[in-house]
């Protein structure tokens, strides 16, 4: 009990001289940027902006009646839409917060386990905190709003993002493979459980509850090995850089706290063992294969600017209708393939790769090999929406089908486009061609409110690839 009773004060000392030290950088950094004169008009513009800003909420009561309605009926939704940012955070962050102070403090004669649970205490604490305080934000704002309803969201946010810490935990142990594969399989059973729910009738609070007693079930079973096969380098590193990197310091300071390089996910991919070694000339695929995954590493922030910009279209259309849903399904099918074709012409501005006299055929093939493999998350966020917003659950496979052969057709045509341009030659792609991929998207667009158009034109785009027979692409830049 006493050895308890001191790793707890320890541990409190900790938390309180890191207050006291962010509070002297924030003190410097508004020291350095406030004056009174500012800080007078800096006061005066946030009550002045927050009584504009209730009075415009004020006017968009219907439209939260609105909003309040669908949620009311898609409960399981919100409990599913946690659960998926729980574990897509798992691959850059633990959940826990356990730090290099908490490192030092375990090689003393304090319990690192004892500390991890104190950790885990302080985030349910400011959990609740947060949800007590966005309570009573949302009550001052929006008058008319159900409070009944506000406690059952906010709730439901709570206990499900608090059933979650010990699997995200776990989960940031395991390796990207494993990770993808288990949101899949979570995916699925959604999936299944909406089915299950809309085919037989039953209440949506009973698959609640079926999720409750899963994730129970779960943290049960995760809790006898939480500290098993745990990379606590890696924990620590990617805690520290996310206690210290402080927006406003940061902006002030001109120094921005990066993640640590060794321990990463891009890292993990990009900078293995097999990476170091040297290019085999006598396998030109596997040598262009390493090319296209450096550029890729070097740009990954336009990769993921473009699938951030993908879930976000997602998201925001999925909550009108099922029409709207179907149009963010054209566009984010539109906006991979204009990315990839982009990253395909963009990898030649490297002089090496532009003045050899490179296979053009096996660099596109090479190319397409890294552009479908991250169409796999672009995949998953159609099928995550699908699942949660389509009224014809049952045609979903045949629908991702469809999207991924679109997908694949609309991509190849664009890159075929660019490698004759390379290659200077004079083909293009056909009027006939451009005139089928404008009736796939519409198609595409249509295809949740009326599915059975799927099955018709993947006859049709099967028959297109069977009949297909593509002019010759000449195999090097220059001859």
């Amino acid at each position: 009990m006493s050895s308890n009773s001191s790793t707890l004060n320890a541990y409190i000392n900790v938390k309180k001289n890191r207050i006291k030290k962010k509070q002297k950088l924030y003190k410097l950094a508004l020291g350095v940027s406030l004056d009174v004169t500012i800080s007078i008009y800096l006061a005066a513009f946030i009550v002045f902006g927050g009584l504009i800003l209730y009075s415009e909420i004020q006017q968009y009561q219907a439209q939260i009646f609105k909003v309040e309605e669908i949620l009311k009926s898609n409960y399981q939704s919100v409990i599913y839409l946690i659960i998926l940012r729980s574990m897509i955070g798992s691959f850059v962050r633990p959940g826990i917060v356990f730090s290099s102070a908490e490192l030092m403090l375990s090689l003393l004669p304090h319990s690192r386990n004892q500390l991890w649970k104190y950790c885990l205490l302080e985030k349910l604490i400011k959990l609740l905190a947060a949800v007590l305080l966005a309570t009573i934000i949302l009550l001052m704002l929006v008058t008319d709003l159900s409070g009944l309803f506000l406690l059952s969201v906010l709730g439901l946010v709570y206990t499900v993002q608090t059933l979650m810490m010990i699997p995200q935990w776990r989960l940031y142990q395991r390796g990207t493979v494993a990770k993808i594969s288990i949101i899949f399989v979570v995916i699925v059973l959604a999936g299944l459980v909406r089915l299950s729910v809309e085919f037989f009738s039953i209440d949506q609070w009973i698959a609640i509850v079926f999720f409750y007693v899963l994730l129970v079930g779960i943290n049960i079973a995760l809790s006898k090995k939480l500290f098993r096969h745990v990379n606590w380098m890696k924990v620590v590193e990617t805690n520290d850089q996310l206690i210290w990197s402080m927006w406003f310091i940061n902006k002030i300071s001109n120094v921005e706290i990066k993640a640590p390089k060794k321990y990463g996910l891009l890292q993990q991919l990009f900078r293995s063992n097999k990476t170091k070694q040297a290019f085999s000339y006598q396998n030109p695929n596997q040598m262009y294969r390493r090319l296209w995954k450096l550029y890729f590493f070097e740009h990954k922030v336009q990769v993921f600017q473009t699938i951030g910009g993908i879930v976000l279209i997602m998201v925001l259309l999925s909550f009108h209708n099922e029409w709207t849903v179907g149009v963010g399904v054209s566009i984010a099918v539109f906006l991979f393939g204009q990315m990839a074709a982009s990253f395909f012409v963009g990898g030649f501005d490297d002089k090496l790769v532009f003045s050899l006299p490179w296979d053009l055929q096996a660099w596109k093939q090479s190319f397409l090999t890294w552009v479908y493999g991250g169409g796999v998350f672009v995949l998953l966020i159609i099928a995550t929406v699908l699942v949660f917003y389509s009224q014809h659950i049952l045609w979903i496979p045949l629908q991702l089908v469809f999207y991924i052969c679109v997908t694949i057709y609309f991509t190849s045509e664009l890159i075929n486009e660019r490698c004759y341009i390379l290659s200077r030659s004079s083909d293009r792609i056909s009027a006939r061609n451009t005139s089928l991929i404008i009736l796939l998207f519409i198609i595409v667009a249509l295809s949740i409110s009326f599915p059975y158009l799927s099955v018709v034109f993947l006859y049709v785009y099967f028959m297109k690839i069977t009949k297909r027979r593509s002019k010759p692409i000449n195999h090097s830049l220059y001859q």
